[in-house]
């Protein structure tokens, strides 16, 4: 999101750049490395049972229910997470991961009684323990070290202390049995993620969760505001059997009151075996839609519009169906193949309305007709580190209007420095294979998601053999590089309070809170090109670098960007609501 273009602003940002080097290289060498608050649950546990200065995230709580206790802690770039603890004499279970949630859990059954367990982290580097972060009863076991304490009651209700919150009752109103099967049904309207019973249920159906998705995920919230549609107003309605074989489905329901127009879609997740790593999805769409290829948050490019009168989407209308197998033979991968049909046409801008000056920007058109096409992509990884293929091939045979076959491959990564310190990056290569790529499956380059500090989609080398020039925005082919090295550090916010110390019958000062602040440092490159053909080189590109504060993990990020190359802006402030890749 642009807040600022300032040409003239060069030594504001060489000066914030070395205070920034300055700050990460006092606080590197300021923090030691065992030096940690033992009272803060927050902490990973060394051989000895001390604490060390590693931090684990806490946002992923874990839950008690009944006799089960549902094990979880937030990812943070691991390999694997094992729980192992006194309820199974400490032998390890392993916990598998979410992208969802973005956590590893697992479900375990616990006797009733009190049990000491700790989680056994691995990332690509090292191996260590660490209490729960959710739990904030430990102790200090003499054969163990640090262990987090759970309390599990007895069949009557009686528990000595209990740890762990309980949810309601899991019979809720909106569990709807019809004849023999058994539905939740949930309209998408409250956003509470933190039910106990949500999540108890997300972890027992998290492969249906990760593909019902649908274009209004892509849109944003129930709320959006693009120049298409203007505002709009969303429900999305979904109702999932509790039958290891029965399925899951999602509607959306959608209007654009300048537009006036509904946007209409559905998905259909039918199991195929009892474990639900393999099924078949079926998707259908009539109204708006775009092409996800910067990964702007819906949110951010609502505020975009509403504020700066800016949209980094391009829409345009599609009518059609999608049917796949989608198959996870371990949790970290992900296989699918399937088939598309869908009619396209463009879409004018229509909204008018922002707080800021001028138009919006010609919403531009599309290639129309019906595109029949096959697909299949591969995702294998975790989150931070993954490897995504996709490939996918139009059919040219009566009544078809798209002749084409592209590649599109990321590779994304993240290396650990240290406890607070680490380096993550980003290739993407897209190319055409065959045929002339229609509008809206070509690779857009340059702007947010892809290199900071150029304009929109205003990074494409020309073919200078048309002797028409193309109206197609976005190339047939696309190289994009992205770094960025993080420090993370607690910063202490405090006001001054006056207390009564009983330990010493006076007053002292409290007050105050701890979160997690981080400075980047980042370089994006890249370049589209129109030919699928052209030689590239290096030379080619168009770079950018800066400098990034987020105050609070999950909170707004403030950068300052500036272009290396001419044909961008000079110097830009931004501020970002979604992560970068």
């Amino acid at each position: 999101m642009r807040l600022l273009n300032q040409k003239r602003a060069m030594q504001v940002y060489w000066v914030l750049v070395a205070a920034a080097v300055v700050v990460i290289m006092v606080l590197s060498a300021s923090r030691p490395a065992n030096a940690a608050d033992a009272g803060s649950g927050t902490m990973g546990l060394s051989d000895a049972g001390d604490y060390d200065a590693r931090e684990i995230p806490s946002s992923a709580r874990t839950r008690q229910y009944e006799d089960k206790v549902l094990f979880r802690l937030l990812d943070d770039g691991f390999e694997a997470v094992r729980v192992t603890g006194s309820f199974n004499d400490w032998q390890p279970v392993a916990l598998e991961y979410d992208p969802r949630s973005n956590a590893w859990s697992v479900t375990v059954t616990v006797e009733p009684g009190r049990h000491s367990y700790q989680f056994r982290v691995r990332d690509a580097v090292e191996q260590w323990e660490a209490i729960d972060p959710s739990n904030p009863h430990a102790r200090l076991d003499p054969d163990h070290g640090w262990v987090s304490l759970v309390d599990v009651p007895e069949p009557d209700g009686t528990a000595g202390d209990p740890v762990a919150e309980q949810p309601d009752d899991p019979t809720k109103d909106d569990d709807i049995v019809f004849d023999s099967i058994d539905v939740e049904v949930d309209f998408g309207l409250s956003g509470d993620e933190e039910d106990d019973e949500e999540t108890w249920r997300t972890h027992q159906r998290r492969f249906l969760e990760r593909e019902m998705n649908l274009p209004f995920d892509k849109m944003g919230e129930n709320v959006s505001y693009q120049r298409v549609d203007g505002l709009s107003l969303a429900i999305d309605p979904s109702a999932i059997s509790r039958d290891p074989y029965g399925p899951a489905v999602r509607g959306l329901f959608s209007y654009g009151f300048r537009s006036e127009e509904w946007t209409l879609g559905g998905v259909l997740v039918q199991p195929l075996l009892e474990n639900r790593r393999l099924m078949v999805k079926v998707t259908g769409h009539s109204g708006t839609d775009f092409q996800d290829n910067t990964g702007i948050g819906g949110i951010e490019n609502s505020l975009a519009g509403v504020f700066f009168r800016e949209d980094y989407r391009d829409y345009y209308h599609r009518e059609g169906i999608t049917a796949s197998i989608v198959g996870y033979p371990l949790t970290t991968i992900r296989l699918e193949a399937g088939y598309e049909s869908s009619d396209y046409r463009s879409l004018e801008t229509q909204e008018t309305w922002s707080f800021a000056d001028g138009d919006f920007a010609a919403n531009p058109i599309v290639d129309e007709g019906t595109l029949r096409a096959y697909f299949a992509n591969a995702r294998i990884g975790t989150r931070n580190n993954h490897i995504l293929a996709s490939y996918e091939t139009g059919l040219n045979r009566d009544g078809d209007d798209f002749d084409y076959s592209l590649l599109n491959t990321t590779y994304r990564g993240r290396l650990q420095m240290g406890p607070s310190r680490y380096a993550d990056f980003r290739v993407m290569y897209a190319t055409g294979m065959s045929g002339e790529l229609p509008s809206q499956r070509r690779f857009p380059v340059g702007g947010l998601g892809t290199v900071r500090g150029y304009y929109y989609q205003s990074l494409l080398t020309p073919d200078t053999e048309r002797v028409v020039p193309s109206l197609a925005r976005g190339g047939q082919r696309m190289l994009v590089a992205n770094f960025e090295y993080a420090f993370s550090f607690d910063t202490d916010i405090m006001w001054n309070t006056q207390a009564w110390d009983s330990d010493w019958d006076g007053f002292s000062d409290s007050g105050g809170f701890e979160v997690d602040s981080a400075l980047f440092l980042f370089f994006d490159s890249g370049m589209a090109w129109e030919s699928r053909s052209a030689d590239f080189g290096l030379d080619d590109l168009k770079s950018s670098a800066g400098i990034g504060f987020q105050l609070d993990e999950g909170g707004p990020r403030f950068n300052i960007v500036k272009t290396l190359d001419n044909g961008g802006h000079d110097t830009l402030f931004q501020i970002r609501l979604e992560r970068m890749f």
